[in-house]
């Protein structure tokens, strides 16, 4: 509005006083050719690099402490990883009652089970909201999970994949959720 009634007045153009308008950002001005130069080193280096300086700039860890923890973490998924294996739907559910006491239990019992020397782990589960969990916390933690009538009530029957060991993800599916909300 008032760029409109500044345009339509009428200003002597010897004047020093004239309003420049300009349609740039702040933000866009920053990647301008004139202050590409401020840029270039720090975008010519590789997203570790960049993560490294970063963490030295914000007084996080050093280099050498984020290999060891990557080295510790390397045959593991990363939350996001494993968030993307479970089914769209299901992840929605998951991501709404991330606070169920059934879920926080169900990630603790699943993750309990991987470490364990067992094959095959069962649930016979109250209704199909608890199962419907129940199979997304598998596919976060790429387990094998099915759905079967036996003695009268649906169970789950778990399975960890054949000839491959299981490594949890850097965090549960309960940490994650929360550092999702978070995020959001």
């Amino acid at each position: 509005m008032n760029q409109v009634f500044l345009l339509e007045q009428e200003f002597d153009l010897e004047e020093d006083n004239i309003i420049e308008f300009t349609t740039s950002s702040t933000f866009t001005r920053l990647f301008e050719e004139e202050n590409q130069q401020l840029w270039a080193p720090f975008i010519n280096i590789t997203e570790e690099e960049q993560n490294d300086l970063l963490d030295c700039l914000c007084g996080r860890k050093n280099q050498s402490e984020r290999k060891k923890q990557k080295e510790r973490t390397s045959n593991r998924d990363s939350g996001f990883e494993s968030f993307s294996r479970i089914d769209k739907k299901i992840r929605r559910i998951l991501r709404k009652h991330r606070d169920s006491e059934f879920l926080t239990a169900m990630d603790q019992d699943i993750l309990e089970y991987i470490s364990l020397d067992l094959q095959e782990k069962m649930y016979s589960l109250h209704d199909s909201f608890q199962r419907l969990i129940c199979h997304g916390v598998c596919q976060y933690y790429a387990l094998n999970s099915s759905s079967k009538e036996l003695k009268g009530r649906r169970t789950i029957v778990i399975r960890k994949p054949r000839n491959k060991s299981i490594s949890p993800p850097t965090e549960t599916l309960r940490q994650y959720l929360e550092n999702l909300r978070l995020c959001n």
